[in-house]
């Protein structure tokens, strides 16, 4: 039979059977034959939930909280102190161990500012500084600061660059990732020379392997260790292992030692 034919069919069947009773639509149900009564409404209670509490929000509240009390406090260790008259920089008047130092550098960074995350040069600069004996803390910026500025902001620094790749445009065109033979040979090459600069410090500019897009740490050589510390979120890469970890995250590298160097008092 045709396929039309037999809907057509049951169509009509159904439409007859329908007619041979009384169908009754009500809103909670469809009944066939005599209503005798209607059905019942039941009455839903309300139901009082209680008031969702944001806790991110919360949270967020409670680390800028602290962050906020920090800050007094670090710029209450500034009262009494004498201010260089070339710089304009405030001088500590008390010993710092590094990660106190490391610490006041960049003391908002976990108050998702932008201005706080785009700093890094700033910070390196400013620990630079710290450890020289000023009281000072990193400049905020949207914008952020090159490997130029870094060399302006401190007198004849010579900058060394240990790349994964043979030159920039490759480095560019391959958006930053290197084979693991460049990627090794660029790691020992920074591991020996960080091993070899005893009781030397200064920036390490770095491009993030797979992205368009670098950071600028601090590395140093106390006698003891090498570290790599990354003072705008306050955290230390301590010994050859460490150090090899973050390295391994990176696909260029540039050294410029600046313990050594003058400051550039023009460019303050």
């Amino acid at each position: 039979m045709n396929k039309k034919i037999l809907v057509g069919v049951t169509a009509l069947l159904f439409g007859v059977t329908l007619t041979g009773c009384q169908v009754h639509f009500d809103r909670d149900a469809v009944t066939f034959g005599k209503v005798e009564s209607k059905k019942k409404k039941v009455t839903k209670k309300k139901v009082v939930k209680p008031k969702k509490t944001n806790q991110r929000v919360s949270n967020k509240t409670e680390i800028h909280n602290k962050v906020n009390k920090k800050v007094k406090e670090f710029d209450k260790e500034r009262e009494g102190e004498k201010v260089d008259t070339k710089t304009g920089f405030h001088k500590k008047n008390k010993t710092y161990t590094l990660e106190e130092d490391i610490e006041r550098v960049n003391p908002e960074y976990n108050t998702w500012a932008t201005n706080t995350k785009n700093n890094c040069v700033c910070c390196t600069n400013t620990l630079e500084l710290r450890l020289r004996g000023y009281d000072v803390t990193a400049k905020k910026t949207d914008t952020g600061y090159s490997i130029e500025d870094q060399r302006d902001f401190f007198k004849n620094t010579k900058t060394k660059m240990i790349s994964g790749s043979k030159t920039d445009t490759e480095l560019i065109a391959s958006m930053g990732y290197t084979d693991k033979e460049s990627k090794k040979k660029m790691v020992d090459s920074t591991i020996e020379d960080l091993k070899k600069g005893k009781n030397q410090r200064g920036d390490m500019s770095i491009a993030w392997d797979g992205a368009l897009s670098g950071h600028s740490v601090m590395y140093m050589n106390d006698g003891k260790d090498i570290k790599i510390i990354d003072s705008q979120c306050n955290k230390q890469y301590v010994g050859e292992k460490e150090c090899r970890e973050f390295l391994n995250k990176t696909s260029q590298v540039c050294l410029t030692r600046l313990d050594d160097k003058p400051i550039n008092y023009k460019y303050i």
